[in-house]
């Protein structure tokens, strides 16, 4: 089953902050996969569909410091379910020295099914980013991600790079969370391939729904004006699952791609894989 992921992003970048850990200002995005079975099952395609907005301003306290405040929405569309998380973004960067940088993002958020929020809806995590940057054109990134999700604590390592090529050719990686490979072909045309992978859930009645998404695709970045960018993207998904499992059914802690302790049994069938 061939399955077309389309991707819409209107991009705000703000200039002031090329050197920092963070580009988007704001952010909006809408993505759509049709078609979509659940294998061993009769049931007909459908599609799911995903919307984004998100913001993130910098307040600037000193030379080393920043005060970082933001908010995220998103909203999932499951085979006619409605799903919405709210996150509330605040953290703190400060740069040690010329080469060291650490970036901390508390992230308090709420994700259930939309009209029905409760206690058990909200999660608590956060973010940890240290960059070294060892010369003009390359910086090591490392850190990591951790979240009190619906199956269990999540915590994902982070390791990465970021390498400026040439003038043209960039590389950068935060894995296992993305990694971008970019190509300027003029002033107003970017292209790459870019890899995306995430780990999520939300609250449900009487159960909750764990989402595993990893993403290949390929994409063009036009530069409307040159704080305004539009993005396209197209692509394939990589074990990609949408599972439903019951409330007391958790793991002992999850690191993004594996599990320790996992003994569950799903509700649901595995999602078919495809473009």
């Amino acid at each position: 089953m061939r399955i077309h992921y389309l991707i819409l992003s209107l991009i705000l970048f703000c200039n002031a902050l090329s050197s920092q850990q963070f580009i988007d200002l704001a952010k909006l995005e809408y993505r759509v996969s049709p078609n979509n079975e659940v294998l061993d099952s009769t049931n007909t395609g459908f599609n799911i569909a995903y919307a984004d907005a998100s913001a993130l301003v910098p307040l600037k306290v000193d030379s080393a410091n920043y005060l970082l405040a933001g908010f995220a929405h998103s909203t999932l569309v499951l085979d006619g379910d409605v799903f919405q998380s709210n996150t509330l973004q605040i953290g703190w960067q400060h740069a040690w020295n010329e080469a060291w940088k650490s970036t901390f993002l508390l992230l308090p958020k709420s994700s259930a099914q939309r009209g029905k929020l409760s206690q058990d809806d909200f999660q608590f995590g956060g973010l940890l980013i240290v960059s070294k940057t060892k010369s003009p054109t390359f910086q090591w990134k490392f850190g990591a991600y951790v979240n009190g999700d619906k199956f269990g604590p999540l915590t994902v390592p982070i390791f990465g790079f970021k390498w400026q090529a040439s003038s043209t050719f960039q590389i950068d990686a935060t894995l296992p969370l993305g990694a971008t490979i970019r190509k300027t072909l003029n002033d107003r045309l970017h292209a790459g391939i870019v890899y995306s992978g995430r780990k999520y859930s939300y609250n449900a009645d009487d159960a909750y729904l764990e989402v595993g998404e990893n993403n290949v695709w390929g994409f063009a970045d036009v530069y409307v004006t040159r704080s305004l960018v539009l993005n396209l993207r197209a692509g394939h998904s990589v074990l990609r699952d949408y599972q439903f499992f019951k409330k007391a059914d958790l793991v002992d802690v999850s690191f993004g791609s594996f599990e320790l302790g996992d003994n569950r049994s799903p509700l649901t069938g595995s999602l078919s894989q495809g473009y």
